[in-house]
């Protein structure tokens, strides 16, 4: 009687380990495959931000070169309008002091 119910125990004992080994495969089974995904999502996340930081760095950098353009377009006017202005007032005062020298 006791070898039998031994037994019984010990098939009942293995089955539910078998059962729980079983178990615990499929729930690490699953774990990794929800650990790729994860991992595949932040891989695809880190890509685009990535992207979108090199889009906004390039995007601010010819900002920046059309900004210089401009700055030096308005500067190199500005010196040609004053050499103008200048040119002409020494032609004028040449022509004053050629007036008073008559």
């Amino acid at each position: 009687m006791f070898t039998s119910t031994s037994k019984n125990w010990l098939s009942t004992s293995v089955k539910s380990s078998i059962a729980a080994l079983v178990l615990a495969t499929t729930s690490l089974s699953a774990q990794a495959n929800e650990v790729s995904v994860t991992e595949s999502l932040v891989t695809n996340i880190e890509q685009n931000l990535t992207h979108a930081s090199q889009e906004m760095f390039s995007t601010v950098q010819h900002e920046i070169m059309l900004s210089l353009q401009t700055q030096i377009a308005e500067q190199v006017f500005e010196l040609t309008a004053t050499e103008s202005a200048t040119e002409q007032a020494d032609k004028i005062n040449t022509a004053i002091a050629a007036a008073k020298a008559k």
